[in-house]
């Protein structure tokens, strides 16, 4: 390109543009290739500010003076759209951008409006063009969130939700795609797609006084939004390009409602169906995901529709499987997990994070540790903390959750991300509950005991923050390298009980069923009312306790000051009784570490009432190991009067006759499923958990007649993995001696 030929076309195009100077306007544009992006950028300024605001008022005005025969018009607004995104996602600063690509007043947004509504044509050229630069306009506002406060912006969106969303006509258009490959006219796209586009990036601020709230906006779209979702979900082939860009637009706008409302269980249930269970809706998401979503089409800039789906579908899948049972429900779709494997190979980093979280939510300790992402995962996470990036807060939560795995303590460690973190604490609060969780690894103990700055951080945090007051002295007490040996004051005698109960805030209702219960039996009991917070008294009270029972559950496991107590009491040789109170939880990570071989009481496959005897009788007589358990412990007298036996550990599940697995059903408290299923032996217990896994959630509960619930379908699924685990584990660690007890079997 020649140096002033841009000068020199641009001001002739802005007076009297001719067919000849538009196309030679349009391939000078077609030569800035990246490398010579910011220097057209910046020795020809004026002449792209001047051509940018020519283009506004020609989208502005009367569309039919160039529009019916304006090639050469569509031609260059094309390609300057291309120009204009390169603009967007490069490192130019957001004023120069601003200035470049927002109309001068919102005069010119009424203009446009108007013209859009004039326009019934399936095919326009002036639609066609209005919908990319708006596109673009998403686009600049998603990559500077800063812009959402912009007068002109805010004032777009208001036309946008008033006019077209919250209105009957959205709704006809919706209507229109419920049908098998629609055909979708641009005006169709602007009002769904693009208007969807904008608003979605607008909303995801969580503005104050805005004209409707995130709960208005779900309430109002979604009947339509579920059934069309539920419609195009079962067919691939249905989904035009149109089609795509509707729906990601659609299902994005969900997403941002979603995060503004918060964890609310109320917006959820707007999108169950008729006579039908959220999981259908939650299966249909899951299929679009697994269907519609080509890596080889993910970009690494928020750029297309298949870049967009994906991020907002994982972002869904977040939100929702925080809700309880979700994360079970998961677990249970191995083709969602091996996507997510599949997504990790991408250079979207935003992508790549979200896979990362959530893959931790559904796998196992182990199997999560073996992934392939993980170095990917962190070399992102240490670019953020080194930049500081606006996406910090949000990595700073999922870091919080995945560091109660000791390996990623470790791997924080040797990435040296803990220099990053102390940087951060005083801007950023929750680092110094990271730095709590990773202050039970070793390394990283040592260096924040030996690291002065971050010493004289916490002495200088102020003392009106208690919440945070508690954590720092957490850290401090986990830190000091002499705290083991200390002795801490010696209390009273009627300052010592029988029992320290151990549990997370949201296992409260079960922990305090149970404190009540061993009060009434005479048993001297401590509890902490708050264990999220950190206090020396607590302490005193656990190494002042014959016995400490540790409530087990996903939500113990992820509880820091959980793991301080339990810790300390397996320091000071205190009694350690691990119960099980969580149905979908076993003991895995540094629980598993520190209980050994202890006998845990499983409260999740029997009754309560069953269960407290045998935590009851345990108090009496005391075990170390499970084979002390099995050897020495009497079975209260409601099992032992029982026919059922309790040991199914003398053979494998494949060798199962019936009345094993009749027997097996009823001990695990899923007589339910034993009534359904008669004279059903072990091998075809297997055959119907491959069942299980194939179908649907929908499926699974038509095929059980609807007589026992999504719950049971899961543990029963469960347990049987358990079963086929075992046979895995015996041939591993032992294959000869595997073989040597099929053949004695048989």
């Amino acid at each position: 390109m020649k140096n002033n030929l841009l000068d020199q076309l641009i001001p002739f195009v802005v007076k009297s543009p001719t067919n000849q100077i538009l196309s030679q306007l349009t391939i000078c544009f077609q030569q800035v290739t990246d490398d010579i992006f910011e220097n057209i950028l910046l020795n020809h300024f004026e002449s792209i500010l001047e051509l940018e605001h020519w283009t506004w008022n020609v989208l502005s005005k009367d569309s039919r003076v160039w529009a019916d025969d304006g090639q050469e018009y569509v031609r260059l607004f094309s390609q300057l759209a291309i120009f204009n995104q390169k603009l967007i996602f490069s490192s130019t600063n957001i004023h120069t951008k601003q200035t470049l690509l927002l109309p001068v007043d919102n005069e010119y947004i009424d203009q446009i409006f108007e013209q859009i509504n004039r326009h019934d044509k399936d095919t326009d050229r002036f639609l066609s063009i209005v919908n990319i630069w708006f596109y673009n306009l998403a686009l600049l506002i998603h990559e500077h969130n800063q812009l959402r406060t912009n007068s002109l912006i805010n004032y777009l969106t208001q036309r946008i939700i008033s006019e077209i969303i919250m209105n009957e006509q959205f709704s006809d258009y919706i209507n229109e795609l419920k049908i098998s490959s629609p055909s979708i006219s641009f005006k169709e796209q602007f009002y769904i797609k693009i208007s969807l586009f904008i608003l979605t990036e607008y909303v995801s601020s969580k503005p104050d006084n805005y004209l409707y709230n995130g709960q208005q906006i779900l309430e109002y779209i979604a009947d339509d939004y579920t059934n069309l979702l539920l419609l195009h979900s079962q067919s691939r082939s249905s989904w035009t390009d149109e089609l795509f860009g509707c729906l990601t637009h659609l299902i994005s706008l969900v997403n941002v409602c979603h995060q503004w409302i918060g964890f609310d269980d109320r917006s959820l249930q707007l999108f169950t169906p008729s006579n039908r269970t959220i999981f259908v809706y939650l299966d249909a998401l899951i299929s679009i995901f697994n269907q519609q979503i080509v890596l080889e089409h993910i970009r690494i800039y928020y750029e297309n529709d298949q870049t967009i789906l994906t991020i907002n579908l994982l972002e869904l899948f977040k939100y929702i499987i925080q809700f309880p049972n979700m994360k079970q429900f998961f677990r249970l779709k191995k083709t969602f997990a091996d996507k997510l494997r599949l997504l990790s190979q991408t250079k979207n980093n935003q992508i790549i994070l979200l896979s990362y979280y959530l893959q931790y939510k559904i796998l196992s300790e182990n199997d999560f540790q073996n992934l392939n992402s993980t170095e990917t995962y962190f070399r992102i996470t240490f670019q953020i903390l080194q930049q500081k990036s606006i996406q910090i807060d949000s990595l700073l939560k999922d870091l919080l959750e995945i560091s109660q795995y000791d390996f990623i303590k470790q791997i924080i460690y040797d990435f040296n991300l803990l220099k990053y973190l102390i940087e951060l604490a005083d801007h950023h609060l929750i680092v110094y509950e990271l730095l709590f969780s990773l202050s039970f690894n070793l390394n990283i103990r040592n260096e924040l005991n030996e690291n002065q700055i971050f010493r004289q951080q916490c002495q200088q945090i102020s003392s009106t923050n208690e919440k945070l007051q508690m954590i720092i002295s957490a850290i401090q007490w986990n830190i000091n390298e002499n705290h083991i040996q200390s002795t801490i004051q010696q209390l009273n005698q009627q300052n010592h009980y029988d029992i320290f109960l151990s549990y997370s805030l949201k296992d409260k209702q079960f922990s305090k069923q149970l404190y009540i219960d061993l009060i009434d039996r005479q048993y001297r009991v401590a509890i902490d009312l708050n264990p999220k917070q950190f206090h020396r008294q607590i302490l005193e009270a656990i190494q002042h306790s014959h016995f400490l029972i540790l409530c087990l559950s996903e939500n113990y496991k992820q509880n820091y000051f959980c793991r301080l107590q339990a810790q300390f009491a397996h320091e000071k040789q205190i009694k350690i009784i691990p119960i099980l109170i969580d149905e979908f939880y076993r003991p895995d990570g540094w629980i598993s570490i520190l209980i050994g071989n202890l006998f845990s009481i499983d409260f999740t496959h029997s009754s309560y009432s069953q269960s407290i005897e045998i935590l009851l009788n345990e108090l009496k007589h005391p075990h170390t190991t499970v084979l002390d358990s099995l050897v020495i412990r009497h079975q209260p007298q409601s099992l032992r009067n029982s026919s059922i036996s309790l040991d199914f550990s003398s053979k494998f599940i494949d060798q199962w006759t019936s009345n094993d697995v009749e027997q097996w059903l009823k001990v695990k408290n899923l007589s339910s499923i034993s009534r359904i299923f008669t004279e059903i032996n072990g091998e075809q217990l297997i055959e119907l958990n491959k069942l299980i896994k194939q179908n649907s959630t929908e499926e699974n509960l038509k095929y059980f007649q609807e007589k026992i619930t999504f719950i049971e379908i899961q543990k029963l699924e469960s347990l049987i993995d358990e079963q086929l685990q075992q046979i895995k584990q015996t041939k591993k660690s032992n294959p000869i001696n595997c073989c040597r007890i099929v053949r004695l079997q048989r």
